[in-house]
C-alpha cells in the first residue's frame, strides 16, 4: 500500500521559508525464517513496530511495486531537477531491508535484455528502482540526445566509499582524492600494489624520487626547503582561521551548522578527477546501473545473501541551455546516495577479517551521519562534516539549498524488530533537517568556454615542452630515453588489454542476465 502527504514547512534563517527534508518509508516484505510481520502501517502514513509508533513519514510504502514507489518518491525530484533545482535521493536501513533493490533494482535485472522485454519504447522495466528510472525519465521528458538539438545533456559519475576512501566505479575503481581542488601530482600508471601515484602515494625511494615526481619533492620529503614550506602554509592556514573569526566577530558573516546567514554553505568537498559519462539513450542507462551492480564491493553472510559493503553515490548532472538568456547554461544535479546498511557484528556473522573491518567502517561513518543531523537539527555552531568521507560528500546536501529526500527501508519480519525501530528512530532524526532549495543560476558558456581554452593552450604547451626534453610519462630530469619509450609502449598495452578485459566483462554479464545460453556463456568465461 501506498500513503502520503506534502512535505511540511517552517521559518528558518536566511529570510525564507526553509523546508523539513520528505521522509519516507518503505518496508520489505517478509520472508522466511523472519517470523510473522511487526510492522503496521496507517492510518495515514503512521508507522508502528514494537517499541513505538511514527508519523513523520511523508509516503509509507508496504510492498515490491516499483513503479509506485517512483511515482512517489523519484517523480517529484524530477520536476525540481528540470526547474533548475539540485536534488538528492537518500536511501538509509539495516542490511538487508531492500535498499539497494529500492534505489537501482534486484541483482541481474539491470540489462539490456530487459529493455527489450520491456518493448523499448523508452519504458523502465518493472523491476528497476529509481536511479535508472529517473534517469529513463529525464530521456523521456526532455527528449535528451538528437531531439532537444543540443540544447539539454546529462552526464553521470558513481562513487564508491570503501572503508572511508574513494573510488571511481566507472574506471576500474580507480582512487579517488576528495578536496576542492586537483591533486598536484598524478600518474595514471599503477604501482605493482595496485596503487595510483599521486599527492600521498609516492611509490620510489631515496634519490630518484623527484624524477618520478616530475621534478618535485614526494610529500613525505623531510628537506630543509620543504621543512619552512610546509611551516609557512600552516602560518598562512592560521592566518586565515583567525582573520575569518574576526571577520564573524565584526557581525559581517555568521556561520551556523554550516550554513552562512544568507543560507549558503560556508564550503564544500568534492572528489576529483571521477569520470562522467553521457546518458543520451535507455541503453546507457542499463550500462551504467549494470557495471555499478558488477563493481561495487558485497559480500555475503547471515543476514544478506548480497550485502553491499560499501556505499554508493552517484551524481547526475542535468545541463539546459536558457532559450534567450546570451548563451546562459544552467546545470543542476541529483545526486543519488545507496547508503551501506547498518548491521550488528554479532548477528551477521562478520566477526573476524576483512569483514568485520568494513562492517566497522559502514557503522562508523552512519554513526558520524547521525552526530551531523543531531548538529544540524540543534543548528549548533559547528557540525562534523569532516569526521568521515561520506558526511563530507553530503555536505551540500544536508546544509546546503538543495531538494533532498530520504527513503528509511525497514524489514518486516518480527527477527528484525529492533533494527527497525532503529531506523526509524534515524529517520525522525532526519525529518527534523531543513532547508531552502534555491534555483541554480545560469552561468555564460561563451566567457567560460573561452578561459577554459585558454588554460588549454596553456597546458598543452607545456606537455609540448617536456615531452621535447624527454620528460613526459612519468620521467624527469635522469630519465634515460630507451626506459620511457619501453614504458610508453607497455603502458599503452595495458591500456589496450584493460579495455578488452571491460569490455567482455560487461558481455558476460549481459549473457548471464539475459539467458543468451551456456554456449556463449561458456565461449566467454575462458577469453577472461
Amino acid at each position: 500500500g501506498l500513503c502520503g502527504m506534502g512535505p511540511k514547512s517552517a521559518q528558518g534563517g536566511g529570510g525564507g521559508p526553509r523546508l523539513a527534508m520528505g521522509v519516507s518509508v518503505k518496508v520489505r516484505p517478509q520472508q522466511l525464517g523472519e517470523g510473522p510481520s511487526c510492522v503496521a502501517l496507517g492510518p495515514g502514513t503512521r508507522v508502528g513496530v514494537p517499541g513505538g509508533a511514527f508519523d513523520y513519514a511523508e509516503h509509507a510504502l508496504g510492498g515490491s511495486d516499483q513503479q509506485r514507489a517512483f511515482e512517489a518518491l523519484g517523480l517529484p525530484l524530477v520536476s525540481r531537477l528540470r526547474a533548475g533545482y539540485d536534488c538528492t535521493l537518500l536511501v538509509y536501513g539495516q542490511t538487508g531491508s531492500g535498499k539497494t533493490y529500492t534505489m537501482f533494482g534486484p541483482e541481474g535485472s539491470l540489462t539490456e535484455a530487459s529493455l527489450e522485454a520491456a518493448g523499448g519504447g523508452g519504458a523502465a522495466p518493472p523491476a528497476w528502482g529509481l536511479m535508472p528510472r529517473v534517469l529513463m525519465e529525464m530521456l523521456a521528458l526532455g527528449r535528451v540526445g538528437a531531439g532537444s538539438r543540443g540544447r539539454e545533456s546529462l552526464h553521470a559519475s558513481v562513487i564508491e566509499i570503501y572503508q572511508d576512501s574513494c573510488y571511481d566505479l566507472l574506471n576500474e575503481k580507480k582512487p579517488l582524492k576528495v578536496g576542492k581542488s586537483a591533486p598536484l601530482v598524478h600518474s595514471d600508471s599503477p604501482d605493482p600494489n595496485g596503487k595510483h601515484l599521486g599527492p600521498r602515494a609516492a611509490v620510489v625511494q631515496g634519490i630518484n624520487a623527484k624524477a618520478a615526481l616530475h621534478g618535485a619533492h614526494p610529500p613525505s620529503c623531510q628537506c630543509m626547503r620543504c621543512f619552512e614550506a610546509n611551516k609557512a602554509k600552516v602560518a598562512a592556514r592560521i592566518a586565515k582561521r583567525d582573520a575569518a573569526a574576526a571577520a564573524r566577530g565584526a557581525g559581517r558573516k555568521r556561520s551556523v551548522g554550516g550554513v552562512t546567514n544568507s543560507g549558503e554553505p560556508s564550503s564544500s568537498f568534492k572528489t576529483v578527477g571521477e569520470e562522467l559519462w553521457k546518458i543520451e539513450e535507455p541503453r546507457d542507462v542499463a550500462k551504467l546501473s549494470r557495471l555499478v551492480e558488477a563493481h561495487r564491493s558485497s559480500r555475503g553472510h547471515v543476514l544478506n545473501e548480497r550485502s553491499s559493503r560499501s556505499h554508493c553515490i552517484v551524481r547526475v548532472h542535468f545541463s539546459q541551455k536558457q532559450p534567450g538568456s546570451g548563451g546562459g547554461l544552467t546545470t543542476s544535479k541529483f545526486l543519488f546516495a545507496d547508503l551501506a546498511g547498518s548491521e550488528r557484528i554479532g548477528r551477521s556473522g562478520m566477526v573476524s577479517g576483512e569483514g568485520r573491518l568494513e562492517a566497522t567502517s559502514i557503522n562508523s561513518s552512519l554513526t558520524t551521519l547521525g552526530k551531523v543531523i543531531n548538529a544540524l537539527v540543534e543548528r549548533r555552531p559547528h557540525v562534523p562534516y569532516r569526521e568521515s568521507t561520506l558526511t563530507m560528500l553530503l555536505r551540500d546536501s544536508l546544509a546546503g539549498r538543495a531538494a533532498m529526500r530520504a527513503v528509511v527501508c525497514v524489514s518486516s519480519g518480527v527477527y528484525h524488530a529492533e533494527e527497525s525501530l532503529c531506523s526509524l528512530r534515524y529517520g525522525s532524526r532526519l525529518a527534523r533537517v531543513k532547508s531552502a532549495p534555491t534555483r541554480v543560476q545560469a552561468s555564460n558558456v561563451e566567457g567560460d568556454a573561452s578561459a577554459l581554452r585558454a588554460a588549454l593552450d596553456c597546458l598543452k604547451a607545456e606537455m609540448e615542452a617536456l615531452e621535447a626534453r624527454g620528460q613526459g610519462g612519468c620521467f624527469g630530469d635522469v630519465g634515460v630515453p630507451s626506459e620511457r619509450r619501453a614504458y610508453l609502449d607497455n603502458r599503452a598495452r595495458f591500456r589496450k588489454e584493460q579495455a578488452a578485459v571491460a569490455s567482455l566483462k560487461e558481455e558476460l554479464l549481459e549473457a548471464r542476465a539475459g539467458g543468451r545460453g551456456a554456449a556463449r556463456l561458456a565461449d566467454l568465461q575462458p577469453r577472461l
